[in-house]
């Protein structure tokens, strides 16, 4: 009776720790469309710019994988231990390198898209923890009797020789004292199979090319800006473009030109320079402006 109250309690309390529960939400700081993958298994069908993950665990480490939509960035593969509350992340990426990093923000994240984690079928919890992977407790209310050693591991029953006849004289292996579990007559134990051990080595992700953009779909993009009717609507798909290709310093003088107004070329040519592949070049757009107070103050914005 001990025995069975004590089992109850250990089921209970695995079922307990399971139902706590929490959520992984992660956003683009620029507005790029990523996939997530957790531990190998793919969240979001489609790019998004921001997702949350429910039905994850606390205290539970977790290999996540994000890939960007956007073939001048690189990918990149994390580790995380999750806690109780929330656990928000930004992910960025450096538009001359290509290079995302990950990094937890205290601020709320209202994303776009929510899925539901199917429960771990691999990774490992910390030592914070106490509840193990999903599996490793047999279901609540089967204790399991009579199956011990494992089943399948000995020969069917009555396929044993005659009594006397088995083994040959001096054929026995040196007795040994059992190892683990307890004795049930039939010797020699055969042991379980032991699957092979499988040492992953985690490659560097290579260093991606960065590449200005073509002249094909710089004319693209800016038949696309000369197609808007409003001053302020060009610049907010001149900044969607730059965000998205790398352009070089002249290519970014051209689009300014498309502008009408002193200030709105300033303000473009600022948020374009981290953006431009070819930055020591980027003199080249002072021609665009029509009053040398703009050149200055672009050029102490640069210089900060």
């Amino acid at each position: 009776m001990k025995k069975v109250c004590l089992f109850t309690l250990i089921v209970f309390a695995a079922v307990c720790t399971f139902a706590q529960q929490t959520s992984f939400a992660i956003e683009s700081e620029r507005h790029e469309r990523f996939w997530l993958y957790i531990n190998d298994k793919q969240q979001n069908p489609n790019p998004v710019e921001s997702l949350c993950v429910t039905n994850l665990y606390p205290n539970w480490d977790y290999t996540l994988r994000i890939v960007m939509d956007n073939k001048r960035h690189s990918e990149i593969t994390t580790v995380i231990n999750l806690h109780h509350g929330n656990n928000n992340y930004s992910v960025s990426s450096n538009p001359r390198s290509g290079q995302i990093s990950l990094a937890s923000v205290s601020r709320p994240i209202n994303a776009s898209f929510i899925v539901g984690s199917q429960p771990p079928q691999n990774g490992h919890q910390n030592q914070h923890g106490n509840h193990p992977p999903q599996g490793q407790y047999p279901p609540q209310g089967h204790k399991p009797q009579g199956q011990y050693p494992p089943q399948g591991q000995y020969p069917p029953q009555g396929q044993f020789p005659p009594q006397g006849q088995y083994p040959p004289q001096g054929q026995f292996p040196p007795q040994q004292p059992p190892q683990g579990g307890h004795h049930n007559h039939q010797y020699p134990p055969q042991q379980p199979n032991q699957p092979p051990q499988v040492i992953v080595v985690e490659q560097p992700a290579p260093e991606p090319v960065v590449m200005s953009c073509s002249d094909a779909d710089f004319e693209d993009a800016k038949r696309t800006i000369e197609k808007a009717d409003f001053e302020q609507t060009k610049l907010t798909i001149a900044k969607q473009i730059v965000a998205s290709e790398l352009m070089t310093a002249r290519q970014l003088a051209e689009i300014a030109r498309l502008f009408d107004f002193e200030n709105t070329k300033l303000e473009f040519l600022k948020y374009a320079y981290p953006y431009c592949y070819d930055q020591n070049k980027y003199y080249i757009v002072n021609d665009v402006f029509t009053f040398s107070s703009s050149v200055d103050e672009l050029n102490e914005f640069i210089n900060k």
